[in-house]
């Protein structure tokens, strides 16, 4: 299982998104596809740099065909 995560584990924001998606998986950084741009965008309008924000998941492994059953 490879953890898809980024960010300093000492921070104060910790954000936490329900799994990897398709363009996590291939590049191993966490929101990064639709979800992380708008991630980015409220970060910025609230003055929080993500490089000071821990990214990561629930589940570390994207369930095949996205079936959390």
């Amino acid at each position: 299982m490879r953890l898809i995560q980024s960010g300093p584990r000492n921070t104060k924001i910790v954000i936490v998104g329900e799994a990897p998606g398709a363009n996590e998986d291939t590049t191993g950084e966490p929101f990064i596809g639709g979800s992380g741009m708008v991630l980015n965008k409220m970060l910025e309008s609230a003055g929080i740099p993500r490089s000071q924000c821990f990214i990561t998941n629930i589940c570390h492994v994207r369930p095949e065909k996205n079936d959390f059953s």
